[in-house]
């Protein structure tokens, strides 16, 4: 049986009360615009994409072909990612 839009709506409202209940301190996030309600984002997440946006931007703009860049950039994404994996495995406490 298919809901209503309104029914979508409760439903929705719903879920925002649970993320607003659920909600990391206050210190570590910005506020942001997402749809009719404001929701909360990770600081450290928005750092990253707005560094990832302005190198994305910058080499271009300084002489690099746009598909080197974004070789570069995705190149790095990687990179980064399995070097958190990987200090994440070392200095997570393991269980026997």
């Amino acid at each position: 049986m298919m809901r209503g839009s309104l029914g979508v709506e409760s439903q929705r409202a719903e879920e925002a009360d649970k993320l607003k209940k659920n909600a990391p301190a206050q210190g570590l996030c910005v506020e942001g615009q997402a749809g009719t309600g404001g929701q909360v984002l990770p600081a450290s997440a928005v750092v990253v994409v707005v560094v990832v946006l302005l190198i994305t931007a910058s080499l271009p703009a300084f002489g690099m072909p746009v598909e080197a860049a974004v070789t570069a950039v995705v190149a790095g994404g990687v990179m980064a990612k399995e070097l958190i994996r990987g200090l994440v495995s070392v200095f997570s406490p393991h269980q026997a």
